[in-house]
């Protein structure tokens, strides 16, 4: 494991570290540990030719980047950083078109950790001090602020978009917000903190992780289906990947968890040499599961068994969630490089230095480009 060949400091050590299995996490407010969670899941398979491994852009944000970046429909890459700021890059160019820095209720800045939504024309971020709020995706004009109760939240996870709605979890509560007015459309108290974004169930509803070692399946009005438990007291930090009879994730007791999406029963557990908080992803239809580990590498593992197809050893660890484009998996890493596996066999396609830190997932852009995040606050645009 690489992790401390980074200066993210005593107190990152800290947030990060979980505690053992069956001992209650911290109370207090703290960052998220794996804030980009969320990666793109079961919908990450991308349309398109692979990408080749060459830089086209390089741009800097100044500030720490955490969250993965989205894509608009009008070709911007969206972007939030610690120093608060929410931008907007040309996604042909790399060049700003817009800036916005979002302040507390109280005021000054807010350091924004979660990955945000993106639905439809409207932007959905969170984080503590925040609340909820809506941007306009084109302006990064406030469209609302969601319920005040939200402010003091001790923490964010990743959001995800679900028709006009987006998913996401605010403190140990998830919740679904319209995204057209804020109104908050569904409020349930999962138990413990969630980073994770929620993974979408065919027809309606989402699944979702925490930090007490549930895994729960919450319906699109928000009943509850099931509840089912990776490890008593595990922290559940990875986003949630749901296929058409499986519900995937990785945790922090180092294994992958297979449920079964219609009665939460165990399906199989796949032991990793480290932490899991990487989101499983896989292509529609497919059979074969992408995620990686703390143990600095990368598996695939097969979707009816868990079995291990093949596994790659990468130079740091792996938070980053793949993104499965033209029979490439690509990732970011602790130690700085984006790299592409060959899908099929794990072998070696091409790397790219970062120059820091890649907790982020890659997302892809009209072009069929590859963009990442770094903790330099450094976005990179690879084709």
């Amino acid at each position: 494991m690489r992790r401390l060949s980074f200066a993210f400091g005593l107190i990152a050590l800290v947030a990060c570290r979980a505690p053992p299995v069956g001992t209650a996490p911290p109370r207090a407010l703290v960052a998220p540990p794996w804030p980009h969670l969320g990666g793109p899941g079961a919908d990450s398979a991308a349309i398109g030719p692979a990408p080749r491994g060459d830089v086209v852009w390089r741009a800097s944000v100044g500030a720490r980047v955490d969250a993965s970046p989205l894509v608009t429909a009008d070709g911007a890459v969206v972007v939030v950083s610690r120093a608060g700021e929410v931008v907007l890059l040309d996604a042909a160019r790399g060049t700003a078109r817009r800036r916005r820095t979002l302040t507390r209720a109280g005021g000054g800045a807010v350091a924004l950790w979660a990955t945000p939504a993106l639905v439809g024309d409207v932007l959905v971020l969170a984080a503590p001090g925040l609340g909820l709020v809506g941007l306009d995706a084109v302006t990064l004009a406030e469209r609302w602020r969601g319920p005040r109760r939200f402010v003091a939240m001790r923490s964010a996870g990743a959001a995800r978009a679900d028709g006009a709605r987006a998913w996401l979890c605010a403190g140990d509560h998830l919740v679904a917000v319209d995204a057209g007015t804020g109104a908050v459309v569904v409020d349930h108290l999962v138990g413990d903190r969630c980073y994770g974004a929620p993974g979408l169930v065919p027809g309606g509803g989402v699944v979702v992780a925490s930090r007490d070692g549930g895994v729960t399946r919450v319906d699109r009005d928000g009943r509850v289906r099931w509840r089912a438990v990776t490890s008593p007291g595990a922290d559940n930090d990875s986003g949630v990947t749901v296929t058409s009879d499986l519900v995937v994730l990785g945790s922090n007791d180092g294994h992958v968890h297979a449920f079964d999406l219609t009665t939460g029963a165990r399906r199989w557990e796949q032991g990793r040499p480290g932490w899991v908080v990487s989101t499983p992803a896989s292509e529609p239809g497919g059979d074969t599961f992408f995620v990686g580990d703390d143990g600095d590498g990368l598996s695939a593992l097969a979707g009816a068994t868990g079995a291990e197809r093949w596994r790659a050893r990468t130079g740091g660890d792996v938070a980053s969630s793949p993104l499965i484009v033209g029979g490439l998996v690509v990732h970011g890493s602790h130690d700085g490089t984006l790299r592409a596996w060959d899908a099929a066999t794990g072998a070696a396609r091409w790397q790219v230095a970062l120059g820091a830190a890649a907790f982020a997932s890659p997302a892809r852009t009209a072009a069929g480009w590859v963009v990442i995040a770094t903790h330099a606050g450094e976005i990179v645009a690879v084709r």
